[in-house]
């Protein structure tokens, strides 16, 4: 469920009460321990039948859909997902780490946290009504964050300390070239944090040609020159664990 600053700021952004988004969360009919917007998401995703072979057809939908904005703010109101996003600032911190790019970046909420922290900031994704709304957030509290409109294969021309990927490989058509982008985009010694579910069909957003890729991606990312520093438990049982993977560039 939407805590209800995030359900104020939809409001605000959406012209309605802040009444009226949290009671539109609660009238969605789905199993309690599941993120209610899902069901919204996974509707209008079939309702447009969505080609998952089609890369048009993916990007558009992400680009169009108002639905993904409340799913994930209702993710980023999570407990757990707010103790995840402290631990990659407590350890960017820990590690004296200076540039963070949120690649990816949703909603914006990892790189806002991060620029409240005093990080340098940048956030990268495709131009989007959900990119919209990350811009608004960001203008909203007058932060210095730099961004990036995703619209080619190798968007980066910077290198960074950290970046922040959570979420993200499981919709890609090639998550294996775009963590190569992201490795030689890297300083030297530099963290990427990764979060991602490749085997997931209740969820309809994650591309069933990356399935193959849940056995086997961090052994991927070791061939491109990844080492794997930390594997931090954040929750779930068995296959449906959640782990914090942090990679770093020798």
């Amino acid at each position: 469920m939407i805590d209800k600053q995030k359900a104020q700021e939809l409001a605000q952004y959406f012209n309605k009460t802040t009444k009226q988004i949290i009671e539109e969360y609660k009238s969605i009919k789905t199993s309690p321990s599941k993120i209610l917007w899902v069901k919204r998401s996974n509707d209008e995703w079939k309702k447009l039948k969505i080609n998952q072979n089609s890369r048009k057809g993916v990007e558009e939908w992400f680009k169009t859909t108002k639905n993904y904005i409340f799913e994930l703010m209702e993710v980023q109101s999570m407990p757990l997902r707010i103790k995840l996003n402290s631990q990659i600032i407590t350890y960017c911190k820990s590690n004296n780490l200076k540039t963070i790019l949120d690649f990816g970046c949703g909603v914006a909420e990892n790189a806002i946290i991060a620029a409240e922290n005093n990080f340098k900031v940048t956030i990268a994704d495709l131009p989007s009504q959900t990119f919209n709304f990350a811009k608004w957030r960001i203008k909203k509290r007058k932060l210095n964050i730099k961004i990036i409109e995703i619209k080619s294969l190798k968007p980066l021309i910077k290198n960074y300390d950290a970046i922040v990927c959570l979420e993200v490989f499981q919709h890609l058509f090639n998550p294996l070239k775009t963590a190569r982008h992201l490795f030689a985009h890297l300083n030297k010694g530099g963290l990427l944090f990764v979060t991602t579910r490749f085997n997931n069909p209740s969820y309809l957003m994650t591309l069933k040609k990356n399935y193959r890729l849940e056995q086997t991606f961090n052994k991927d990312l070791e061939k491109i020159g990844f080492n794997l520093k930390k594997k931090l438990y954040q929750w779930g049982k068995g296959n449906k664990a959640k782990y914090l993977y942090i990679f770093q560039k020798p």
